[in-house]
């Protein structure tokens, strides 16, 4: 089967590794956490090219740096503002990170 490089580059999922993916803790609550990878670098693959991570951030327009985006209704029900320093633990991880 011929692939493209693009299609190269990512990684093959099999029966079993869904089925493990599928097995793994989901915690429930009243948050959820999407990550996402970056526009630019990906995963990570791409990161030693430093050209791609000067590319901002179509959306918020980030370079070099991360954000927690969440709702404005969700942020003054927590009491948040913009700028605020957020540490968000899941399961023992914790991370730090701007809104």
């Amino acid at each position: 089967m011929l692939r493209t490089a693009a299609q190269a580059a990512l990684p093959n999922f099999d029966a079993a590794s869904a089925e493990a993916l599928g097995q793994q803790n989901v915690v429930t609550g009243p948050f959820e956490a999407v990550i996402l990878p970056h526009h630019a670098v990906h995963d990570g693959r791409f990161a030693n090219n430093a050209w791609l991570q000067e590319l901002p951030d179509p959306i918020s327009k980030l370079v070099w740096d991360s954000a927690a985006a969440i709702s404005p209704k969700t942020a003054a029900a927590l009491g948040v503002r913009e700028s605020d320093m957020l540490r968000i633990a899941v399961n023992g991880a914790e991370l730090r990170i701007l809104r």
